[in-house]
């Protein structure tokens, strides 16, 4: 049908424009136009929220405040996809979307570097400052209520050390961080 030739025409205009002859400023992955949609989507849900809030009754505010969160939950898991790999191959790009990525998730995401892919995935459940056992609660409810205020100094903790760490080398890090820190 006319839609499947659309739609092939398209993913072949997209891998033909992120090849890398092509100046490699692009997406490493066409799949990672979905990343910049839904952190699109994020700003215009926050737009439009804005705009008609006072016009919104109990209801409406309710519903709105609940598509945020989710959408805001969308946004964290962008985040974490983009500490495990990059979305754009030029360094200089990928750093102005990180700055963008923070904007859009209101906390700096290169401070989620140390806490999750030099911590967590090292010592997976073996002296992670995440492992679940710390939670001894039988109630399970009060073991999810309480994790992250049980977890959340260690996590500042690294975060911190990290940050320090990298204004001593006055690394590109460094001022990334602070670039998103103004951001968010």
């Amino acid at each position: 049908s006319s839609e499947i030739l659309l739609v092939q025409a398209l993913e072949q205009v997209m891998a033909s424009i992120n090849e890398e002859e092509n100046g490699g400023i692009l997406m490493k992955n066409v799949a990672d136009l979905r990343t910049l949609g839904i952190c699109s989507a994020k700003w215009l849900i926050l737009i439009l929220v804005w705009n008609l809030h006072p016009y919104l009754g109990l209801c409406g505010k309710l519903f709105a405040g609940l598509v945020q969160c989710v959408w805001s939950f969308y946004v964290m898991t962008m985040v974490h996809n983009a500490m495990h790999c990059d979305v754009f191959r030029h360094g200089f790009v990928e750093s102005v979307w990180r700055v963008i990525l923070s904007a859009t998730a209101g906390v700096p995401v290169e401070s989620y570097r140390p806490t999750h892919n030099l911590n967590h995935h090292v010592y997976t459940q073996h002296g992670d400052h995440l492992d679940t056992m710390q939670m001894k609660y039988k109630w399970h409810l009060l073991n999810l209520l309480l994790f992250f205020p049980t977890v959340f100094p260690a996590i500042q903790k690294l975060e911190s050390e990290f940050i320090a760490n990298e204004a001593k080398k006055c690394s590109k890090t460094f001022f990334l961080v602070i670039f998103q820190v103004m951001a968010a």
